[in-house]
């Protein structure tokens, strides 16, 4: 019998680099004490206290996959501005409510919180290059080398790697399914996170 959760998850990441003054990723706008306001609807900031629960994925249609239990819309990115040369701007790392959807069907289903947890786990894994990100910024800034040139060619190479990344998570599991790979996972990027503490304060730079 096929296991109508077999394909667990189609995750949308994505990379935005936005340069220029105030757009609509800023950090501002509290919605409450989980979500914050954006262009795209709702948004969750990464902390590491808040995880994401089923009510979290707001969207109301999928246009994927027929068995497809969970999609997860979230991105890294950075806002800058640049005033006589000098460049300063922030990170974020997001998860997008609005175009993140849980499959009703699965609610019922006796996996779905090993369904959330996987998708945490890719959430996670978009903080651990928030920080990259922001390690290469610092070195940048350090060099002197911090410009406009210098950020397209760095979120190129992260970007790249992200997404690569990302896939063999995603085949690596089977999507949740595989639990022994699963437990690997959660153990490397749990300790990406604790290990990568140092460029975890990325809201400025």
């Amino acid at each position: 019998m096929n296991n109508p959760f077999k394909d667990v998850t189609l995750l949308i990441f994505t990379v935005v680099i936005l340069f220029g003054f105030g757009n609509k990723y800023k950090l501002a706008d509290i919605i409450d004490s989980d979500y914050i306001t954006t262009d795209d609807g709702p948004a969750i900031n990464w902390t590491e206290d808040r995880k994401l629960t089923q009510s979290d994925f707001k969207a109301t249609q999928k246009g994927y996959k027929a068995h497809t239990a969970a999609i997860t819309s979230s991105s890294f990115g950075y806002d800058i501005s640049i005033q006589n040369g000098e460049v300063n701007g922030h990170i974020y790392v997001r998860f997008y409510c609005n175009s993140s959807w849980w499959n009703p069907k699965s609610l019922e289903s006796d996996r779905s919180e090993e369904i959330l947890q996987h998708e945490q786990l890719h959430f996670d894994i978009c903080e651990l290059y928030g920080r990259k990100m922001f390690k290469e910024i610092l070195t940048l800034k350090k060099l002197n080398k911090l410009n406009q040139k210098n950020l397209n060619r760095m979120y190129s190479k992260l970007e790249k790697e992200y997404q690569k990344y990302q896939n063999r998570y995603d085949k690596e599991t089977d999507h949740s399914l595989n639990s022994k790979s699963q437990k690997r996972w959660n153990a490397r990027v749990q300790d990406d996170i604790v290990r990568s503490q140092t460029y975890a304060d990325y809201y400025t730079f």
